[in-house]
């Protein structure tokens, strides 16, 4: 449950001002670096994630990007590293949904018949307080010899604009937009969990925290670095 809340938390660096017709609010530009720092309730770092801008492919007004995401662990340890794509068409951001299953958990199934069914998150170019953003979910079946192994299902809903605040973090002080939802995950047994994400324009996520189904705090993430 926590890798998918740190992969959620990612999910705001792939936003920025490209075009009149696709805003991101991430730095798009080839090269550029990012840095967010995850911490638990208790302020201790748990963990760090590197994104680097690969690629930008434009064609009319659809945008594609590929970053390069890195997870290292509370001792700075390489512990995994992947390339994620996304897509902005005609002036309305697409998040990939199978994104958010870990490669750690494909891979403990490499000797099974793995099926992913998503519905996508999008994000519009426009955004503006007290808007509704539509859900998004993505299902994990694993079957072997046509037998059920394991489904997993987590569900994104009540997304919602909830307000304009100034954040500040060691990367700088950030104009954002506070986005909050609720992460559902079923798999044996469900669980319930809400984040807030703080968003600027040209930056991505600058800072979001993760809370418990009676509403007590149980990590947060930090913008470090972008350069």
């Amino acid at each position: 449950m926590r890798k998918i809340i740190l992969i959620l938390a990612f999910t705001g660096f792939v936003f920025q001002s490209f075009s009149q017709d696709c805003v991101f609010y991430c730095p798009i530009k080839e090269g550029t670096k990012t840095e967010v720092k995850h911490y638990n309730a208790k302020d201790k770092i748990e963990s760090t994630d590197k994104q680097t801008i690969l690629s930008k492919t434009t064609i009319g007004n659809n945008v594609a990007i590929t970053v390069k995401s890195e997870s290292y662990d509370d001792k700075d340890k390489l512990v995994g590293s992947r390339d994620l794509k996304f897509e902005c068409k005609n002036g309305v951001f697409f998040f990939d949904m199978k994104n958010l299953i870990d490669p750690a958990t494909m891979s403990a199934y490499k000797d099974m018949e793995v099926k992913l069914t998503a519905t996508n998150l999008d994000m519009p170019s426009a955004l503006t307080v007290g808007k509704t953003l539509a859900n998004g979910n993505v299902q994990m079946a694993v079957s072997s010899q046509g037998m059920n192994i394991m489904t997993m299902t987590v569900n994104i809903t009540n997304r919602k604009v909830d307000a304009n605040e100034k954040i500040t973090t060691p990367a700088g002080t950030f104009d954002c937009f506070k986005i909050s939802y609720d992460v559902e995950t079923k798999m044996m047994f469900k669980v319930q969990t809400k984040a807030i994400d703080w968003v600027a324009k040209e930056v991505g996520v600058v800072r979001s925290e993760n809370y418990d189904s009676k509403g007590k705090l149980v990590g947060y993430n930090v913008l470090t670095s972008i350069k």
